[in-house]
């Protein structure tokens, strides 16, 4: 937006500047055009993060009780480390301590949190850094034999449980002692307490030092190791992580966990009430560091600053508030001849930028003298512009992943699995890491909740019964490998835990829920296994031949394929089977709908959803026989049909096991029209 000068404005004043004779012989005639606009999302458009280089590890100055409180710490050591010190400072940063004794080396973090402990994922599932959680790594006694590297990670689960996980062993290559630990077993221990604003919240840890250095020994004053941070804080957009304490010249901010090259270090410091050490940004400027009242506080004054022009024909403007300034030069006939400022900050109140009389420059090459001649100015300013996103292309989900109801699928696997339950379906996807495993969404699609159980993780199969979602983590043909197995709330993405179920199974092809049992399939013991819900006992085994897909209906009713060809109808309690078709070519996928329809997925160049009454009758297909093929697209074409699903108003979800396009495709189920397309991500 912009307006034209109002005389009467103070800001937009009209002004003529006689500066006498300059260099170039004439005389230069100013005036000011302001012109307005307004977007106020964020305060600062700078967003400049630390990169402090050093941890001191100062001597304990008496005994530490771990309680979640400060005052038995010396602070004067400390590290700050935020990830935009002109807007969030206040917001999201942490203060980051350490001291040591003869026994335990401890750890300190005062967070500046607006929702502290505001954690999503239980204690169980290894996601801490998902979620309000303090990360550090570390690599002691570097160069000797005795070296290790050390990664921490810190948190609080949702079950209101502590976790202090150790894993040994470096990301980026291969380490003979590499193993994960659970250090409260061995004497470590932690306390939390939330600020009394609200706003944040402090965590104390302790560990002893034969665990903190794989029992390699103690280090002592003067001792040098490895070491990097990395704070993550939950956020309605998915989470905040920052990385900081990097090795000056050589930061790596992406693959920090795998790149201990790149870490700092700490130093055990031989005596305490050091001078606090200066706050480090990535630009070079350091900030100086107070302690007040025991506290140490940053000198951020010059944090912000205008650009120092170096001319002599000034330009005078009045700010409203503090914002980020435009100037353009022109000449008599309206051209621009100077960008002389550049959304540059300025505090509120009035300024003077000094034009020198050149053209715009080009890199470190200033501009030509212009000739002489009358010249104005316009400017614009704005307190901070922010960045609306409006879409993405390849995803079903809504942009962007910024909290509940938003984000999609797996981002480094192929739609896999599906089942349908009241006005949800619950979607599956083989692989994702930045992306979600399992997406529950409503009947058109929308997104309800996400979730995953880990860093990197993925689904094989998804069952629902009546108290809870089941995931199976991986399809696999080998029942000799043990693959993940968990428990989800139908209505929030919450791990169901407790119970004698177990976390991990017996690799399946095939799997559903139905009336308290769990039914999977085992390919290679040509057998279907029965398993109580309740405690994972497993009540019953059933032959069929290589078994695969299956839906269970009921406990007396399943549909399974058999060799890939062979539709059958199980009831486990009789121990009857039927075959309701056979010769099917190369089938995947089987779900049953209210009508006592059947629908059996095909692929081997007939690429369709057969469908079959409860008798096993044809009654026709639903999507077009034969090869996508190059060329315009053709929606009703499917390819690599992996699994069905059949929801209460009786349309047919189709999982597509394609990389390019990753497809879910929604069919009417009475018409055989397609409804809805749902790609990516």
């Amino acid at each position: 937006m912009s307006a034209r000068s109002n005389p009467d404005s103070k800001l937009e004043k009209r002004r003529t500047a006689e500066t006498g004779k300059s260099q170039m012989g004439e005389a230069f005639g100013l005036c000011c055009v302001v012109c307005v606009f307004l977007c106020g999302f964020l305060r600062f458009a700078a967003a400049t993060e630390t990169e402090n280089n050093v941890l001191h590890v100062l001597p304990a100055p008496g005994s530490v009780t771990i309680d979640g409180r400060f005052d038995d710490w010396d602070l004067s050591g400390g590290v700050f480390a935020c990830g935009d010190v002109e807007n969030q400072r206040e917001n999201y940063s942490v203060w980051f301590h350490a001291m040591y004794d003869t026994g335990r080396i401890y750890f300190l973090a005062r967070w500046k949190d607006e929702t502290p402990l505001d954690n999503r994922y239980q204690s169980v599932t290894g996601m801490g850094f998902n979620n309000d959680c303090l990360q550090f790594r570390c690599v002691v006694f570097p160069g000797t034999e005795k070296e290790r590297v050390v990664h921490w990670t810190l948190w609080r689960g949702c079950d209101g449980v502590d976790v202090m996980n150790v894993h040994y062993g470096s990301f980026g290559r291969n380490s003979p002692y590499a193993r994960d630990a659970d250090a409260k077993e061995s004497g470590a221990s932690m306390a939390f307490s939330v600020d009394s604003d609200g706003r944040g919240y402090v965590q104390e840890a302790a560990i002893p030092w034969l665990v903190f250095t794989d029992g390699q020994g103690t280090l002592k004053a003067g001792d040098r190791m490895g070491f990097t941070l990395e704070p993550n804080w939950t956020l309605p957009a998915a989470r905040l992580t920052i990385k900081d304490i990097l090795r000056p010249g050589a930061p790596d901010r992406v693959f920090t966990f795998m790149s201990d090259q790149s870490w700092g270090s700490a130093i055990l410091e031989n005596k305490g009430r050091i001078k606090p050490p200066p706050v480090r940004l990535t630009d070079g400027r350091t900030f100086d560091v107070r302690m007040e009242s025991g506290l140490p506080a940053v000198q951020w004054a010059g944090l912000i600053r205008p650009r120092d022009l170096r001319g002599f024909i000034p330009i005078r403007f009045t700010m409203p508030v503090d914002g980020y300034v435009s100037v353009l030069i022109r000449n008599a006939e309206g051209a621009v001849v100077r960008q002389l400022l550049s959304c540059d900050f300025f505090p509120k109140g009035p300024a003077e930028v000094k034009w020198d009389g050149l053209g715009t420059g080009f890199y470190r090459n200033p501009g030509t003298e212009l000739p002489a001649g009358k010249y104005t100015w316009s400017g614009i300013y704005h307190k901070g512009i922010g960045l609306r996103l409006r879409g993405w292309a390849c995803n079903g989900g809504i942009p962007w992943y910024n909290g509940p109801g938003t984000g999609w699928g797996g981002d480094h696997g192929a739609p896999i699995t599906c089942a349908a339950y009241g006005d949800k379906v619950v979607l599956g996807w083989s692989g994702a890491e930045a992306g979600s495993a399992v997406v529950v969404c409503d009947l058109d699609g929308r997104v309800k909740w996400t979730y995953s159980s880990g860093g990197m993780c993925g689904c094989g199969f998804v069952g629902v019964d009546s108290n809870a979602i089941y995931v199976v983590e991986e399809k696999n043909f080998d029942p000799s490998k043990q693959v993940g197995f968990y428990r989800l709330e139908h209505e929030r993405p919450m791990m169901i835990t407790g119970g004698a179920l177990p976390g991990r199974i017996p690799a399946c092809t095939g799997f559903d829920a139905a009336d308290g049992l769990l039914f999977f399939s085992v390919w290679s013991n040509n057998e279907i296994r029965v398993m109580n819900a309740s405690d994972g006992a497993i009540v019953k085994t059933i032959n069929v031949p290589s078994p695969a897909c299956l839906d269970a209906v009921s406990r007396d009713v399943v549909y399974v394929l058999s060799c890939r060809r062979t539709l059958l109808r199980i009831n486990p309690a009789a121990g009857e089977i039927r075959t309701l078709a056979d010769n099917l070519p190369e089938a995947h996928g089987v779900a049953a709908g209210a009508d006592g329809r059947i629908y059996v997925g095909t692929r081997g160049g007939d690429n369709r959803v057969l469908i079959f009454g409860d008798d096993g009758t044809p009654r026709g297909a639903i999507g077009r026989q034969g090869e996508r093929a190059a060329g315009p697209w053709a929606p009703e074409q499917m390819k690599n049909i992996e699994a069905l699903a059949v929801d209460r108003n009786g349309r047919l979800w189709v999982m597509e096991h394609e990389m390019s396009p990753k497809r879910i495709v929604v069919w009417n189920t009475a018409s055989g029209a397609l409804e809805q397309e749902l790609f990516g991500p």
